[in-house]
């Protein structure tokens, strides 16, 4: 999931602009153009995102999928996750996941709209938590990437 870092995504527009060049040797200077444009877009949203996540007074949050784990490390987050090597935990697992919660005073629980809620709703349930989507995937990449911060941040009020 690299793709939750606004840097990762300038390095992957500049290899994408390097292939096309190569593949449409005439266009290059059209996808350097496009990829500079690209660039400046995603480094306004890395400003604005670390301007968001900096007014976090707990930089921990809670999700089922651990999809954001490059964002997280970006801007200094520490991203808890139900979900650990694409199992679900078991009962100690659980437990340790719990006092976390407790520990950091966590309300929400961020669920992929893809994934199956069964056991989101159940733990939230349990620990009292708000079940909050965010979804990796959607096609409004920065849109997308604004709202994630702004629920991430909401989710500790």
């Amino acid at each position: 999931h690299v793709w939750t870092d606004p840097q990762q995504m300038i390095d992957m527009s500049a290899k994408v602009r390097d292939l096309l060049s190569t593949l449409e040797p005439s266009l290059a200077d059209e996808f350097t153009r496009r990829q500079r444009d690209v660039q400046a877009s995603l480094q306004t949203l890395d400003q604005e995102l670390a301007a968001q996540f900096a007014g976090m007074r707990a930089k921990v949050f809670l999700v089922h999928h651990p999809a954001w784990g490059h964002m997280a490390e970006r801007y200094g987050l520490v991203q808890l996750a139900v979900e650990q090597d694409g199992k679900e935990p078991g009962p100690r697992a659980l437990a340790a996941l719990s006092s976390q919660v407790r520990r950091y005073g966590i309300r929400t629980l961020f669920a992929e709209p893809q994934a199956s809620d069964h056991l989101a709703g159940g733990l939230a349930e349990v620990l009292a938590l708000r079940v909050e989507p965010l979804d990796p995937l959607a096609v409004d990449y920065p849109a997308n990437m604004r709202r994630v911060a702004e629920r991430i941040v909401a989710g500790q009020r």
